[in-house]
């Protein structure tokens, strides 16, 4: 398994690319519900940084292969 710190450098990496490719996804991150608690004093293990990426991965994943599939089909 990845360490916490290679997670986190994956987390933001899928981030930017959101934010630079579709920006619009943004405005659904906070609603995800794989998203951390902001109040929480509970620490996040590695588990729940790698189940929290994997969600980021899909929801970025899934919509770019709908752009493209309605750029060809428009």
């Amino acid at each position: 398994m990845k360490t916490k710190a290679e997670l986190e450098r994956n987390i933001l990496s899928i981030f930017h690319k959101i934010q630079i490719d579709f920006p619009e996804l943004s405005k659904y991150i906070d609603e995800m519900p794989e998203s951390f608690p902001k109040n929480s004093l509970k620490p996040i293990n590695e588990q729940e940084l790698l189940h929290y990426y994997d969600s980021l991965s899909t929801l970025y994943n899934e919509y770019a292969s709908s752009q493209k599939v309605e750029r060809r089909g428009g």
